[in-house]
């Protein structure tokens, strides 16, 4: 009967880590547009990277000429995830929509798989109420969530379940003792997760260095020397493979000992914990050492020593790497300083919160869990290893919200395990009164923690009720900005694509794109995938060169118009996105072309060489939406401009140093239309020259209603500009 509960335990929390990881899903599959619609960040790169070994299965991109654009660049990423998702879509169909399906829904299975690998981490140590009670605190914890939501095909969700695998091994190993067969079937599994994160985040060494070295440290402190054995032999074997992975090509922008992507550092951090591993076991298992393990902290200190040795060369040959990683997690980067992701637990008001409920008050406490558990002689290794990983990747979580994620699985188990430890306790003091109570009571008690400690949550019961409504058939209405954002610049991107032609190479790794997008990097991602354009700038921020994203930057912030064309110019650039940032910067050419469009306005000029080709829908979001310094909803969130040489209108008569004004109205193609206005002045030889960049008869979305009014002393003339004029830069007399 027991086993029946916790079955049926088992299928209704896995039906509520599906359900809350699928509220929202009517955004990601909308009625109005074909395909499914991501989120804008990491996940679109991962589509395209996905759609290139979807439709050359099996196949790599390894090297994307839209990255970086005009030179292109290596994918800093390691190719396992992305290779999983193209793979399995194939699988199932040869068809776009078989993509579609694996890249929406693929994060949550690996919310699930979490879930399910966070319960047996929880029975293993506290029994089936302490497992309960962890899944049902990571199926519905936000902080769980983010990275797992339906339509967010991030790599975080990949890396926290393998993290969490990495977790259950070598807890298993810490517990199992002297069993051969049980420490080497858990080594397996940590070959196995050890190598798929290493071909899956660029950041694994994170994870390398803690897990093996909590592993080490645990295995000497309680003398298990198989266990050193296993990993010795399991570290040896990965780090083998790692530098078979490095005879392929890939990203090297950090150096050949790089700690932010791929690189030599990883595969030898591997062999340096195998080496340590080894002479740790000798040892401790007598000979030319014997006697220095006769005491716990003597054994552990000779293992501290042997580590430091055997990891003294990898450092020294990645110091430089080490730094640009430590540049990176301490937000030194100017790059990452305004990354979402790498802000801390308290940057904004109620952040902890909303990433752990009511939990957020225990946190602290969590890593006493392992140490309340590491009294038993028989989990005393595991205990220390648990509290030694939660106590880390608590402080990475406080500093970091990108491992908020992370750190959940450890979180959860040991909050339930505190609950067990309780729930023992009143089982003790009322089983004599309560009949079954003792073998009830850890399960409810831990059941009834997790009810309270996710109270917070009842604000997703609308959301919910509106996901529900949407399966059911009925029409939702986009509400929340957040979701507006996306589909923003869905609308947009998708005109940004009709309203100019194809730059050429697709996904072809050798071939070279006619011309570029300057976009903002948050927008770089969506742009490639979805746009399927090119731009210089993009997520990856330097981590793929930095030619593109400072002289991005540097073409925003330009205040004068031949400065910003040089900008493009180098870049390769034709066209220019443009958004609602907020009125901090006036005179910048962000500010005047997407508040001006281009247009003369009091003392400055107009701009000469750029034209409105499209802009997005009305009423959107604009990105500077995400740090508040607009509306939530504007009209015009998103414009696309277009580089030109423009037409010069010779204007002649009137004496010199008189004023000649040249208006033309547009209309942008979503329905509002403004006043291009430009001025001259008469020069000594009576004439005066003002270039121009729309064409009347233009045929793109956005385009002149009429044709120019040239206004002099001597009145006023109506003139037409043909494209070939635009295009070419001729001259035209106006009498």
């Amino acid at each position: 009967m027991r086993r029946v509960v916790v079955g049926v335990g088992i299928a209704l929390l896995a039906l509520a880590a599906v359900g809350m990881r699928s509220i929202g899903f009517e955004h990601v599959f909308p009625d109005d547009r074909e395909g499914v619609v991501l989120a804008m960040d990491d996940a679109q790169y991962h589509a395209r990277r996905a759609r290139y070994t979807f439709e050359r299965f099996p196949r790599v991109l390894v090297f994307d000429p839209y990255l970086n654009h005009p030179k292109g660049a290596f994918v800093p990423w390691p190719p396992l995830y992305d290779f999983g998702l193209g793979g399995a879509a194939r699988l199932l169909g040869h068809d776009r929509a078989s993509l579609d399906l694996v890249l929406a829904w693929a994060p949550v299975v690996l919310g699930l798989l979490t879930a399910l690998t966070v319960f047996a981490i929880g029975r293993g140590l506290g029994g089936e109420g302490a497992g309960l009670g962890a899944m049902a605190l990571f199926a519905v914890l936000p902080a769980t969530t983010h990275y797992s939501s339906v339509g967010n095909p991030d790599h975080h969700a990949a890396v926290a379940w393998l993290a969490t695998l990495l977790l259950w091994g070598h807890l298993r190993g810490a517990a199992a003792g002297e069993a051969p067969a049980r420490v080497w079937g858990w080594q397996a599994l940590l070959v196995a997760a050890r190598l798929a994160m290493l071909l899956t985040w660029h950041g694994s060494l994170l994870y390398v260095v803690l897990a093996e070295s909590l592993a080490l440290a645990v295995a000497a402190w309680t003398d298990r020397r198989e266990t050193l054995l296993a990993q010795a032999v399991g570290c040896g074997l990965v780090s083998l493979l790692g530098f078979a992975a490095l005879s392929l090509p890939h990203s090297q922008v950090g150096g050949a000992w790089s700690a932010v992507e791929l690189s030599r550092l990883q595969p030898s951090a591997y062999a340096a914990f195998a080496l340590t591993a080894a002479l740790s076991r000798r040892v401790l298992g007598g000979g030319a050492g014997q006697g220095a393990g006769t005491s716990a902290g003597r054994r552990l200190a000779w293992t501290a020593g042997i580590g430091s040795v055997a990891g003294a060369i990898p450092l020294a040959l990645a110091w430089d790497g080490l730094r640009f990683a430590w540049e990176y997690a301490s937000r030194a980067e100017p790059y990452i300083q305004y990354n979402f992701e790498s802000q801390t637990l308290w940057s904004a008001p109620g952040e902890a919160v909303r990433l752990y409920a009511w939990a957020f008050p225990l946190l602290l406490l969590a890593p006493l869990a392992g140490l309340w558990l590491a009294r038993r002689e028989a989990l005393r290794g595991a205990g220390l290893l648990l509290a030694g990983w939660t106590a880390a990747l608590l402080c990475l979580a406080i500093s970091n919200a990108r491992y908020a994620s992370d750190f959940a699985p450890a979180l959860c188990v040991s909050l339930a395990l505190g609950g067990a430890a309780l729930a023992g306790g009143l089982a003790r003091a009322l089983g004599s009164r309560i009949p079954a109570w003792p073998g009830r009571a850890s399960i409810l008690v831990v059941l009834g923690i997790a009810a309270v400690a996710l109270a917070p949550l009842g604000d997703l019961v609308p959301h919910a009720r509106r996901s529900l409504a949407a399966w059911q058939g009925h029409l939702v209405v986009v509400k929340r900005p957040g979701e507006g954002l996306t589909r923003s610049v869905y609308s947009f991107v998708d005109a940004l694509r009709a309203a100019t032609p194809d730059p050429g190479g697709g996904l072809d790794p050798e071939a070279t794109p006619a011309y570029g997008v300057l976009a903002p990097p948050t927008l770089g991602f969506v742009v490639k995938a979805l746009g399927e354009r090119p731009t210089p700038a993009g997520n990856f921020g330097p981590y793929v060169g930095d030619e593109g994203l400072l002289g991005s930057r540097d073409f925003y912030l330009a205040t004068r118009e031949t400065e910003a064309l040089r900008h493009a110019q180098r870049l390769r650039c034709r066209y220019v996105v443009t958004t609602d940032e907020g009125p901090e910067r006036p005179g910048t050419m962000m500010q005047r072309l997407h508040h001006d469009d281009g247009s003369r306005v009091r003392s400055r000029w107009a701009l000469r060489h750029f034209r409105l080709v499209t802009e997005s829908p009305r009423r959107g979001v604009p990105l500077g939406a995400l740090r508040g310094a607009t509306e939530p909803f504007v009209d015009t969130p998103y414009k696309l401009f277009e580089i030109v040489p423009g037409a010069e209108l010779v204007v002649s008569g009137g004496d010199p140093g008189r004023p000649v004004f040249v208006s033309v109205e547009i209309e942008s193609g979503s329905g509002r239309r403004f006043v291009y206005r430009s001025r001259g002045q008469i020069g000594d030889d009576g004439l005066a020259r003002v270039r121009v960049p729309y064409a009347t008869d233009a045929s793109t979305p956005a385009r002149p209603v009429g044709p120019y009014r040239v206004r002099t002393d001597a009145g006023v003339h109506a003139v037409e500009v043909r494209e070939s004029q635009v295009a070419a830069g001729e001259s035209v007399r106006v009498p």
